[in-house]
């Protein structure tokens, strides 16, 4: 019974992972264009730049000003500036996309903002004493015609915006020098979810690892179901209660109440 429990468990939390949803990937490339002095040993102007994040188009705007969004929807970003690499994976906080139609509670211009979380900084090695505490990308257009609304918007123009950067900003605690780069480039392309490849896997893994387990009440045995009644399983979010046919016995799986 406890194999059982374990296999039915399994399976349930992979037919109830988010296996249609996206991310969407954003691809910022440009080149460095200033350096702190106190990382000069480390970064210098001309080097290649580029910061790349995913994020979840359906998060909803969490800031209550209908002409400044904040979406906590960023779950990994990396960058790579020069040769300094970056990385930030969202574990108790998401990264932070802020969305400005004619200023909002900032300037008095649209922008667009996309950085990892105040208390949750991206990892990467320490340059003398400072360590990294701020990883984004900021777009703003003066003209306050880029936005029409505070909605995250899943694709941007450059063209529309007077100016866009990517920043590295690192810490000592006391000291807070920054790398600035200009953007030259931004592509926005759907990514799927990739944490729900690893669910995959596992699941699969303790399925197809099943052994046959006879039953001493009633003789009967687990047993691998075929592929088409796998394909027959109902989709996500179904409670799981019955049983299905396989080759050579019967598994329990799934029927929706």
């Amino acid at each position: 019974m406890l194999r059982r429990a374990f296999n039915l468990s399994c399976l349930v939390l992979l037919i109830a992972s988010p296996a249609g949803a996206q991310l969407i990937r954003v691809t910022a490339t440009g080149t460095i264009q200033s350096v702190n002095p106190l990382l000069e040993g480390q970064f210098s102007a001309g080097q290649s730049a580029t910061l790349v994040y995913e994020f979840d188009p359906g998060v909803p705007d969490f800031s209550g000003n209908p002409t400044f969004g904040t979406y906590n929807a960023i779950a990994t970003q990396s960058g790579t500036l020069g040769t300094y690499i970056a990385t930030f994976t969202a574990t108790s906080f998401f990264g932070v996309i802020n969305v400005a139609d004619n200023g909002g509670i900032g300037p008095t211009d649209d922008s667009y903002t996309a950085f990892n979380p105040r208390n949750d900084p991206p990892v990467g090695d320490p340059i003398g004493e400072f360590m990294p505490t701020s990883m984004g990308i900021t777009l703003r257009d003066t003209s306050e015609t880029a936005f029409s609304s505070d909605t995250l918007p899943t694709n941007l123009d450059l063209s529309d915006f007077d100016s866009a950067s990517m920043t590295l900003s690192f810490s000592d605690g006391t000291l807070n020098p920054t790398v600035t780069a200009s953007i030259e480039s931004l592509v926005f392309a759907p990514e799927p979810r990739s944490a729900f490849l690893p669910a995959v896997a596992g699941a699969l893994l303790a399925i197809a690892g099943v052994r046959r387990d006879r039953s001493r009440r009633s003789g009967s045995y687990l047993t691998r179901p075929t592929v088409s009644a796998i394909r027959s399983l109902p989709k996500k979010g179904t409670l799981w209660t019955s049983r299905i046919s396989g080759r050579s016995g019967s598994w329990w799986a799934a029927s929706p109440r």
